[in-house]
């Protein structure tokens, strides 16, 4: 029964759109029915009736309950997961706060530099002028 009722009732729509386009009055709403008639009639019998008779089956129940789990498990582990990104926005901003440290002590690291360099070139320098004289006796 339930899979006649279906095809009983696209008989009979088909039916009744077919005497309404030869009667005169009603003659262009029938005739732009057809259409969408046989759009709405697909639609209603695969929803309804086709899939149930199709070789792979439609997987509707299992994936509503795998988004079910799925939202049961985001629920039960929100706070979990919020502690974890807190962890890790923290581990990054603890990282930021040593190119603070860095930053802020920019001048003093400068200085210190400069001078290890100029400490460095003097001493390339004693070594090329006494290798020179070396050289030169």
């Amino acid at each position: 029964m339930v899979a006649r009722k279906f095809a009983i009732g696209f008989w009979a729509g088909l039916a009744f759109l077919s005497l309404g386009v030869a009667t005169v009055d009603i003659h262009w709403i029938m005739k732009s029915s057809f259409i969408p008639f046989f759009f709405w009639m697909q639609i209603m019998y695969f929803y309804l009736e086709g899939r149930k008779s199709f070789f792979k089956p439609l997987l509707v129940r299992f994936y509503r309950r795998i988004a079910a789990n799925e939202m049961y498990n985001f629920e039960v582990f929100y706070h979990e997961n919020m502690e974890n990104k807190l962890r890790e926005l923290i581990r990054i901003s603890r990282a930021q706060m040593d190119y603070w440290h860095i930053h802020s002590e920019f001048q003093a690291i400068k200085a210190e530099s400069i001078n290890n360099f100029l400490v460095n070139e003097h001493l390339n320098l004693q070594n090329h002028i006494n290798e020179r004289a070396f050289n030169v006796l």
